[in-house]
């Protein structure tokens, strides 16, 4: 999907159900249409070194991929891959007529005020929310596949340290001393990695890898009566493929940026 594209749909395209109302949300790989009921997600057409959405039959793979992934969470909010289809000049979605020029991830429209971020903002999420997020958390944790990858050091290494890669533009928008807190933390992160070698191997042999959510944090989680947590990662397995404590402790930081835990 494209920006031309999308902005087609926004004017004149034809659903199976008539949007009365809409809202398009983009981020650095999709596009969403949100609706009264449904929304719609688009990959956009974009290859880089961590992702590739560059064809439509990847695209395609990407879509069912989060589909399936996500309803290891969630029941009811991820409902179907649907085509995107032209007609001369008609584009429609979920349609039967046409030649296929795209997919779409349909979902049920979930309400905004339930997302955990903006009740955070809003002081309104309860000890009983929290409870309920962690029986969920850990259920999922328990069941979900274990990974039997041998720990790598080099290999762990070489991810965070790719951050010293954007040191040259850190430096010229930012100045030297952030340079310096990029190659501190490299420093730490390697010392790390070396002292606790024994730690990470004994967490893989223990089963501690597991192929999780990814991505968990506050803006993918809507806190209903039985929490949804929603949006893991598809679009690369190694990213999501981690040690259960390091996305719980990616959760716990995110929380401890918007001050809420100490």
């Amino acid at each position: 999907m494209n920006s031309r594209l999308i902005q087609t749909i926004l004017e004149s395209g034809k659903f199976q159900h008539p949007f009365t109302e809409w809202k398009l949300v983009e981020t650095h790989i999709s596009y969403v249409i949100l609706g009264t009921s449904f929304a719609y997600k688009f990959k956009k057409e974009i290859k880089y070194s961590f992702l590739d959405f560059s064809t439509l039959q990847l695209r395609k793979y990407f879509c069912e991929h989060e589909l399936m992934l996500n309803n290891r969470l969630t029941k009811g909010m991820y409902l179907d891959v649907v085509t995107v289809r032209k007609k001369d000049t008609e584009i429609s979605i979920d349609g039967t007529e046409g030649v296929i020029i795209d997919y779409a991830i349909k979902m049920k429209r979930m309400q905004d005020a339930k997302q955990m971020h903006l009740m955070l903002d809003k002081n309104q999420v309860t000890l009983k929310h929290i409870k309920a997020l962690a029986v969920l958390i850990r259920k999922f944790h328990e069941r979900t596949e274990v990974i039997h990858r041998k720990f790598n050091e080099d290999h762990f290494s070489s991810r965070f340290n790719d951050i010293l890669s954007i040191a040259d533009f850190v430096l010229t928008t930012l100045g030297a001393q952030q340079v310096k807190t990029i190659e501190k933390a490299v420093h730490v992160s390697d010392n790390f990695l070396e002292n606790h070698r024994d730690l990470f191997i004994q967490r893989v042999e223990s089963g501690c890898v597991r192929d999780c959510h990814g991505d968990l944090h506050s803006r993918n989680i809507f806190l209903y009566t039985k929490p949804v947590i929603f949006d893991c990662i598809e679009f690369n397995d190694e990213f999501r493929q981690i040690d259960v404590l390091d996305e719980l402790a990616f959760f716990a930081w995110t929380w401890r940026r918007k001050g809420f835990i100490s």
